[in-house]
């Protein structure tokens, strides 16, 4: 698997796999993920932790995903998932609505914040 960001990224989608397969309600791991986004990508891989604790989740499962055979797993069904996207993906975030893909982030946060709230 080649990532555009090379190794850092693939630390933190290992993360992020883990912590969507651990807690596979939205709500669970959402904001974890936001925490990880807002990151500086500089020390984004060493910093993660510090996002487990404010979204109530237990940093124990994600370590021991991350450090598994699951991790490969995962990451390798996502990326089965991505290509079979209809219409292909081109960037990220990549949200699709009724097949059609969503062009604008505020759109694509308008849609969320209905469905969560």
């Amino acid at each position: 698997m080649v990532l555009q960001h090379g190794l850092e990224e693939c630390k933190l989608n290992i993360i992020q796999t883990c912590a969507i397969q651990l807690w596979p309600k939205v709500t669970d791991w959402l904001s974890f993920i936001y925490c990880l986004e807002n990151l500086d990508s500089k020390t984004a891989t060493t910093d993660w932790k510090s996002c487990v604790h404010p979204s109530h989740l237990d940093l124990e499962p994600l370590n021991w995903c991350s450090a598994t055979p699951l991790c490969a797993k995962l990451e390798l069904e996502f990326a089965a998932e991505m290509e079979r996207l209809q219409p292909p993906h081109k960037y990220v975030p990549w949200v699709l609505l009724n097949g059609e893909p969503l062009m604008e982030v505020v759109d694509f946060a308008c849609i969320l914040m209905h469905f969560l709230i």
